[in-house]
């Protein structure tokens, strides 16, 4: 159970969402570019919309943990912080990459 009124446990809770939402993005993401090689792209597109929902959720998420982060609750970088940005931004950069790579299928 989470106790809101530890901010070291809040900011821990933060930064896995970041990561979670962050991994269902991802494979909401690959699944879409799976979809789109077989020339499915209505299906293709759903996942991407659930994509951008997983992403923006995962930028919240991220939005907290640099909030509880500034406001130190923690001291330092830790590897919760580096893999949590990790996810984030190679989650964003495919994203970039897969929409582009539909738009190819879809010629």
């Amino acid at each position: 159970m989470t106790d809101i009124n530890n901010p070291k446990e809040e900011l821990t809770n933060a930064g896995l969402r970041v990561v979670a939402f962050s991994g269902n993005a991802r494979s909401n993401f690959l699944e879409a570019l799976d979809l789109a090689k077989a020339c499915k792209f209505e299906e293709a597109d759903q996942y991407i919309k659930m994509g951008m929902e997983n992403l923006d959720l995962a930028s919240r998420a991220q939005k907290d943990f640099l909030v509880n982060e500034a406001e130190g609750s923690r001291e330092g970088l830790d590897f919760l912080a580096i893999h949590a940005q990790d996810h984030y931004m190679t989650t964003l950069l495919l994203k970039d990459l897969i929409n582009n790579l539909i738009d190819i299928y879809k010629k």
